[in-house]
């Protein structure tokens, strides 16, 4: 599918870190990134337990990749954040990526660079990612501009991954996520992660 292959177009522009064989993630690591690890390990270990994680492994829209425990390129210190949605028709979501809980339960208020992003859309109708306005989270490789959207199609993943992570501030912090349908719930896995630096 032409979308899928943009996607990866995508991944292969904006992603400087090493290609790593298949490895397992601990579950130390999914709560606080200590050593290397790899993503898609680490996005399937996350959801194992949620209602849609049988789902998660069916499409990752990307090969695998590791980073590295620390700040700065290629490293991740914030435990990520992890989460199964749904939206009732026509809701959307606007998550503040300078203010959440990450999945150890910890406060983060801390984050200044996203590294991985990762939304996978379980429903049966598209949802729209983007549309925050004038806090909306701009990135290269991303939304260009405050009202920039991207439709993500039922069963299909949105894969952001940059080693140098897309800059978190006070004026690009708020990731939206709309339910395009006025007739049908939707339903979406989300996880991101990525550093003080």
């Amino acid at each position: 599918m032409q979308r899928r292959s943009i996607l990866r177009a995508i991944l292969t522009a904006y992603m400087a870190v090493a290609l790593v064989l298949a490895g397992s993630v601990s579950a130390a690591t999914t709560t606080a990134v200590g050593a290397s690890f790899s993503i898609r390990g680490l996005i399937t270990e996350a959801f194992a337990g949620l209602p849609q994680g049988k789902t998660v492994t069916h499409d990752l829209a990307f090969p695998e990749y590791t980073f590295g425990s620390g700040t700065g390129t290629g490293n991740i210190n914030l435990g990520p954040y992890v989460s199964s949605q749904n939206l009732g028709t026509s809701a959307s979501t606007t998550f503040d990526l300078t203010s959440y809980t990450n999945n150890a339960g910890t406060s983060v208020t801390t984050l200044t660079k996203l590294k991985i992003l990762w939304i996978y859309n379980t429903g049966t109708v598209a949802i729209d990612i983007g549309g925050a306005a004038a806090t909306q989270l701009i990135g290269d490789g991303f939304l260009k501009g405050a009202d920039d959207v991207f439709t993500l199609p039922a069963g299909e993943c949105l894969a952001v991954i940059s080693s140098v992570g897309i800059t978190v501030s006070g004026s690009a912090k708020s990731l939206k996520v709309l339910n395009t349908s006025g007739a049908t719930a939707a339903a979406y896995n989300i996880f991101w992660a990525g550093s003080t630096t």
